[in-house]
């Protein structure tokens, strides 16, 4: 990930909410997280387990930048 635009020193770039889970459990829900996961350690990562939340994140985007 880069930024077009320097980034101020505590301004928000993103947020992402989520279930934490182990890689088991996100091989499990693969087809609702669907790549989108942010992997946190060797086996934690954060994604949605629920394909309504997955689907309400791709339509309004997963990552904001405030100008």
């Amino acid at each position: 990930m880069f930024a077009k635009e320097l980034i101020k020193k505590g301004e928000v770039v993103s947020i992402k909410g989520g279930y934490l889970m182990d890689k088991t459990t996100l091989i499990r829900h693969e087809d609702i997280v669907n790549g989108s996961e942010l992997q946190v350690t060797d086996d934690i990562f954060l994604g949605g387990k629920r394909l309504s939340v997955m689907i309400w994140r791709k339509l309004c985007g997963v990552l904001s930048v405030k100008n």
